[in-house]
């Protein structure tokens, strides 16, 4: 028993440590996200996960080792969009669907005022690509400057022709203003 707690209380300080929270993304942005990739049945050895971030009430993104996934929680998670540590409680080494997250405000897990913490619980786990959303701005930004240069040439058409236009009309009335004079 006195291993587990110190097991758990290792991970938890671990988890603390490692953890960065930058900007929250709402749940609504995860839905169509770039960096979602395909769902996973279970994230085996939770005790190797080193970080976590990117932190919403209904989602969080943790690391192990070069690799990140987004967990889904159903519904709203207790404080987990403020979160300075987490833990998982499962079944097994592997963290699935079912399973449990806690969110603690401490960097060091539960403290005196976390006496009983609602357990979030797993909806799904995803592939998360950090690198995507940076890849897809690249090609968003190269399909608005196409766009741009093809509006471009449009333009240079549309004024080409009214040109050619312009010089038809100047033509036809010079040769107008010339047969009215030799009548």
């Amino acid at each position: 028993m006195v291993r587990n707690v110190i097991t758990i209380s290792s991970f938890i300080l671990a988890l603390a440590a490692c953890a960065n929270v930058p900007a929250a993304t709402s749940a609504d942005e995860t839905l169509n996200d770039p960096r979602k990739g395909e769902e996973i049945r279970s994230l085996c050895f939770t005790s190797s996960i080193d970080g976590f971030g990117e932190t919403t009430r209904r989602s969080i993104v943790v690391s192990k080792g070069s690799k990140d996934y987004l967990i889904e929680t159903y519904g709203s998670c207790f404080d987990l969009d403020h979160a300075n540590s987490i833990s998982f409680d499962s079944a097994t080494s592997c963290l699935s669907r079912g399973d449990d997250i806690y969110a603690f405000n401490s960097a060091f897990g539960p403290d005196r005022d976390d006496h009983m913490i609602p357990a979030c619980k797993v909806k799904a786990i995803y592939n998360w690509d950090k690198d995507a959303a940076e890849e897809s701005e690249i090609i968003e930004s190269e399909g608005e400057e196409t766009e741009t240069v093809e509006a471009t040439v449009a333009e240079s058409e549309v004024e080409d022709a009214g040109t050619q236009e312009t010089e038809a009309v100047e033509e036809t009335i010079e040769s107008e203003t010339v047969e009215t004079e030799s009548e």
